[in-house]
């Protein structure tokens, strides 16, 4: 006879009803995302009945004849049996244990030592040879699949085989719980898991006559191994990456559509040992129907009483919001309704989160559990997690119920934005109803996008934000935008106010230059420069006195506008506090650092850090992005933050990347003390005259009066911007400039050439180290934002 591995019962019970097993179900009914317990009872056992069979070696060989084979009927190498035969005096009942058996399943070697087993039997002995081990390991296997899908184990998630190992599985009330096969894990729920425990043993259920086996004797007994099952899991998929229109529009997966509905299944295999391969003593349950629904259905395809009324969110001010907050707790206000009038107030509900993930490589997979690779919660009324938190209700009338809770999503794995998508849920019935003839339903609340902030309107106006570049003054007018090279100084100039009748506080300041990605509010950071307002006096009026003067570090005059770093308070008319910002900025152009956040679009492999590097250039109106340099205020209101962005466009342009009106560097050229021509290598010890000579690739006679100039020089590699120096002919220098004026120039020299512009400057030889150098050059205009070309020629910029 084969294994028999039998379900003796099986029960199911939702979490609405705090898995009542007792009064659950025999079979699968849910609602998608629902969170089910589900019991087993199972039987295990396994014997042979040898028809005609031959004991050798007293008993240390036992051959079968009769066809039959003693693997498939279950036994193994190292596992106890008894063998029984015979009755009265004549009766045999011996017990052993399995040495070996043979390739082809007829010949058992055991332990056996009794010469009166040898001999030769046919049926009328009625041989009844039993498994006796006890298991204590198992691997057990479960899936969710449709109802007429053939047995599989497969997430319909993930596609993973869904596999725990239990080890040591003890007898009752102990119970031992499962670990997941393998590393992963995106399956699994880190809170659920596979429970196993023995019951105690019962007798097999086969007859034999009196005194079988010896005078007196009988079919051994307690050789039926009993098992209970229990394991609580997730109806799951709700959600699969791309399906956000169908879940709005109520379009069903394919496993649900129609008469389609999902079983629980699982096969769960007994063994000695867990690292046994042997998987032959196996309990499988497939055969019971389930019936699941989508959201608003009762059950597989039923009409629903209850919908959803209305939904409202609120930030932790109280003031109302559009959405879920990523970074705050939001509070929802849910009401629903009962079409047949149920509602008495002390029903349970079941509230459910969960982030929707539009990525599929963020589930699929994945080495960590479902519950954090979707933000995962559900939770009863009175309950509370990490993400939701005082699930309470309020009956309106029979009609309508009011459902409150809370939801904090800031311990996500994931940096959620505006743009990550969520969803919430009810799960709803009427408790008087028994499981099996429940009307439980799960209601869909919303499917909507993230909120990064509780946006106070009013806290913060921003009255100007003007660029000023290299050779335009700090008390003029300045620009709207930027437009410029990498390298680049400039500065920039803000005048905003807070609105103190509101009880506006600052509580952060700091300007960014960012790649802002168009039509959205997805941007990446490039550089940041923060104010500390942390130690600011608060004054009689209950206003932040601030007053910072610094410089931003740069190898600039340490008066230079593009070296400043100052914020100080404005005037205060009663309701508006002013402040009044001046800051320097260096365009970021090393290619040869990596940029941590950028959006993947601009990997390029042939590109330094492949393509992920800090030259601005790269994200200038290239990919759907712009740059833009930020005002980025963080304001607050009795404790509440609410983020400020202001932007101002920036356009720049990378290394000899012009237009046709431009100019265009011929060549830069380097010339020792003796006027000898170093190829535009630098040396030690020695004055070396750097030479840039800029082409127009127009017609033009230039007046070096609207013209300004720039020769920069900084180290191979420099790890930031505070390790480049430049010559201006329109800017004085810090002491210790790696360039200074030719002899008798106070500035960087500009001459005409022909129709050529010509820039000249000299190393400080008493700074010069022996390390590499690029050298690269500017040509600006005066009173325009841009009017030359900056370019650079790495081909022969090393120090010799």
């Amino acid at each position: 006879m084969p294994i028999r591995g039998n379900i003796k019962s099986s029960k199911f019970a939702p979490q609405i009803r705090n898995y009542n097993i007792g009064a659950g179900s025999t079979k699968l009914k849910a609602t998608i995302g629902e969170r089910i317990r589900a019991e087993y009872e199972v039987e295990l056992y396994w014997y042979s009945e040898p028809k005609l069979f031959d004991i050798f070696d007293n008993g240390g060989r036992i051959v079968r004849k009769d066809g039959g084979n003693f693997i498939t009927d279950g036994f193994q190498i190292g596992e106890d049996f008894t063998i029984q035969f015979g009755y009265g005096a004549t009766g045999r009942n011996n017990s052993s244990t399995i040495n070996s058996i043979s390739e082809k399943g007829d010949i058992l070697f055991t332990s056996l030592n009794d010469p009166s087993l040898n001999g030769s039997y046919e049926e009328d002995v009625e041989c009844l040879i039993t498994g006796t081990s006890v298991l204590t390991n198992a691997i057990f296997r479960y899936g969710l699949i449709e109802n007429s899908e053939p047995f599989n184990t497969f997430s319909k998630l993930d596609g993973s085989d869904q596999r725990f190992y239990i080890k040591d599985i003890p007898l009752t009330p102990s119970i031992e719980q499962g670990e997941i096969a393998g590393t992963i894990k995106g399956w699994a729920d880190e809170i659920d898991t596979i429970l196993i425990r023995r019951l105690s043993d019962s007798n097999i259920p086969i007859f034999r006559d009196a005194n079988f086996g010896g005078i007196g004797g009988s079919v051994v007994l307690g050789t039926v191994l009993n098992y209970e099952i229990i394991q609580t899991f997730q109806v799951m998929p709700y959600f699969l990456a791309g399906e956000i229109d169908n879940l709005v529009q109520g379009i069903l997966p394919t496993f649900l559509q129609g008469s389609n509905s999902l079983k629980h299944v699982f096969e769960c295999v007994f063994k000695q040992n867990i690292s046994d391969e042997n998987e032959n003593k196996r309990v499988r349950f497939s055969n019971l129907q389930g019936s699941v629904g989508w959201f608003g259905e009762n059950f597989n395809g039923f009409q629903t009483q209850y919908a959803k009324e209305s939904i409202n969110y609120f930030a932790p001010s109280l003031l109302p919001n559009p959405s879920l907050l990523v970074q705050e707790t939001t509070t929802v206000v849910a009401v629903v309704n009962s079409a047949n009038g149920t509602f008495t107030g002390t029903e349970n509900v079941i509230v459910l989160h969960s982030y929707l993930p539009q990525d599929e490589n963020q589930y699929l997979n994945s080495s960590d559990f479902y519950n954090n690779n979707f933000v995962l919660d559900s939770i009863p009324k009175g309950g509370g997690s990490s993400i939701i938190q005082g699930v309470s209700t309020s009956l309106i009338n029979s009609n309508q119920l009011e459902i409150t809770f809370t939801v904090n999503v800031t311990s996500s794995k994931y940096e959620l934005t505006a743009e990550s998508s969520y969803l919430l849920a009810v799960i709803l019935e009427d408790d008087t109803t028994t499981q099996e003839n429940s009307d439980r339903t799960i209601v869909l609340l919303d499917v909507n996008n993230y909120d990064l902030s509780p946006d106070i309107p009013g806290l913060l106006e921003v009255l100007s934000f003007k660029a000023f570049d290299h050779a335009t003054d700090i008390v003029e007018a300045g620009f709207t935008d930027y437009k410029g090279w990498i390298q680049d100084g400039f500065a920039v100039q803000g005048l905003f106010q807070l609105n103190r009748t509101l009880d506006a506080v600052l509580e952060s300041l700091s300007i960014q230059l960012v790649a802002w990605k168009d039509g959205t509010n997805d941007y990446f950071l490039i550089q940041r420069n923060d104010f500390n307002v942390s130690n600011a006096v608060i004054d009689a009026n209950g206003n932040q006195q601030i007053l910072i003067s610094e410089t931003q570090g740069f190898k600039l005059d340490p008066l230079d506008q593009n070296n400043a770093k100052n914020l100080v308070t404005g005037a205060f008319d009663g309701t508006y506090i002013q402040y009044l910002f001046n800051l320097g900025i260096k365009i970021n152009w090393q290619d040869w650092l990596r940029l941590e956040g950028v959006d993947t679009v601009f990997y390029d492999v042939l590109e330094p850090n492949e393509g992920l590097n800090q030259n601005s250039s790269r994200y200038s109106l290239k990919e759907g992005y712009t740059l833009q340099t930020i005002i980025f205020a963080q304001v607050s209101q009795n404790g509440v933050s609410t983020d400020y962005i202001h932007k101002m466009p920036m356009n720049v342009n990378d290394f000899g990347e012009i237009a046709s009106e431009d100019w265009t560097m011929l060549l830069i050229e380097t010339f020792d003390e003796g006027n000898n021509d170093l190829e535009g290598t630098i040396i030690g010890g020695e004055y070396v005259r750097i030479k840039a000579t800029f082409v127009p690739n127009f017609v033009i006679t230039p007046d070096l009066n609207d013209y300004y100039g720039i020769i920069r020089i900084d180290r191979q590699l420099s790890q930031g911007d505070k390790e480049i120096y430049e010559m201006s002919s329109v800017r004085s220098i810090p002491q210790d400039n790696l360039l200074i004026p030719l002899e008798g120039e106070s500035l960087l020299k500009l001459s005409l050439s022909g129709s050529n512009i010509v820039l000249e400057c000299r190393t400080n030889k008493n700074q010069i180290q022996n390390v590499p150098y690029n050298l690269s050059a500017r040509l600006g205009g005066k009173g325009v934002v841009i009017l030359g070309d900056f370019n650079d020629d790495f081909n022969n910029d090393f120090f010799n």
